[in-house]
């Protein structure tokens, strides 16, 4: 955050403007450099630029501010006596209001980023719960379905079955997490009406099939 007075404003370069206002480093020293592509900064000023009094007339005239997101930059005429004027002028707005303005914004964004990592943390948490919940659901659920007499047998034979039946299913579980993203995809074309029998057998094959190494 900043507050620039300058004599005649309206000459400070174009790049310039771009660096304040994205919070770059300073260029090489050519006026004429631009930090990014023409492209990419075509629209600049109508994006982070707020240009409602860079004009010649009003009390503080040819005052130009820049809002990039992670910047908030004020540029204005140091001859202006109202843009220096640190009781009533755009000085005393920009230290008693645009400042804290920003900074409520700027722990706003940083509380939805923590929360988003939190709420991350808590995904990622209840899935490991839910994958080991699953099996050991199955397993039970598999000794449980009476297809197997395992009452009157001895405590190392129950033993023995319930590794038996936990080691495929576990295998299983976890094969099917490392394929997970790959199954989403197919998942995702199998529900697509438009795509063909041929394009989602394609799809359910691409589960299996090793990515190709491009070499440089």
């Amino acid at each position: 955050m900043g507050l620039i007075a300058v004599d005649e404003p309206r000459k400070v370069p174009r790049n310039d403007f771009i660096r304040l206002g994205l919070g770059i480093g300073a260029g090489n020293g050519n006026d004429n450099s631009m930090p990014y592509s023409e492209i990419y900064v075509a629209d600049f000023e109508k994006q982070f630029c707020d240009d409602r009094f860079w004009c010649d007339v009003g009390p503080s005239p040819n005052t130009r501010y820049l809002a990039g997101g992670r910047t908030l930059i004020v540029v204005g005429d140091a001859q202006s006596k109202y843009f220096l004027d640190n009781e009533r002028g755009v000085l005393a707005q920009f230290r008693h209001q645009h400042f804290l303005l920003f900074l409520i914004a700027h722990f706003q964004r940083a509380a939805l980023l923590d929360s988003t990592r939190r709420h991350t943390n808590t995904l990622l948490r209840l899935t490991v719960v839910t994958t080991f919940g699953l099996i050991g659901t199955v397993t039970t659920g598999f000794i449980g379905m009476n297809l197997i007499a395992l009452t009157e047998i001895p405590l190392i034979e129950k033993i023995i079955f319930f590794l038996v039946i936990f080691a495929p299913i576990a295998f299983l579980t976890f094969y099917t997490i490392v394929k997970s993203r790959r199954l989403s995809d197919f998942l995702d074309v199998l529900s697509d009406e438009s795509v063909s029998a041929r394009d989602k057998f394609k799809a359910l094959i691409d589960v299996w099939r090793k990515k190709r190494v491009i070499d440089e």
